[in-house]
């Protein structure tokens, strides 16, 4: 609905929206739809999440407590990449690679926090037993 929204608007009103302009908005709209999926208590990387394990362990609070925190920092990503944008358009004589460095650096944090926080969850809190891990033998 984002892209086709964007779509939309570049093809009938403005066909010359600007690059940092059309990133701006899709990082604004992401990030809005991070900040709702956490209002109605449905985190945006829940769904993802469940994806990765069975279903017992999809239902522990603390599966849900760190999905909530990875969306947390996706949307402190993205708040970042926001930032630059708005940097890149009202500060044009800052040098492109500026911006790109922010929007660079803020979504390789949020990748690497997002493959590394459950595994500092399993080692902290140790895996539950699960049908899955007894059989398994781990």
């Amino acid at each position: 609905m984002l892209f086709g929204t964007l779509g939309g608007y570049t093809t009938l009103v403005d066909p010359g929206l600007s690059t940092s302009a059309v990133k701006l908005t899709v990082d604004a709209g992401v990030l809005a739809i991070a900040l709702l999926s956490i209002a109605f208590r449905f985190p945006f990387t829940l769904q993802y999440a469940r994806e990765m394990v069975d279903p017992e362990t999809a239902k522990l609070p603390g599966f849900i407590k760190a999905s909530y925190i990875i969306t947390w920092a996706w949307t402190a990503a993205l708040f970042a990449m926001m930032a630059a944008n708005v940097l890149m358009i009202y500060s044009p004589g800052l040098p492109l690679w500026s911006g790109l460095v922010i929007a660079f650096a803020a979504r390789s944090t949020a990748i690497y926090f997002t493959k590394w926080y459950p595994e500092y969850r399993k080692l902290k809190y140790g895996v539950p037993p699960t049908p899955a891990n007894v059989l398994s033998g781990t």
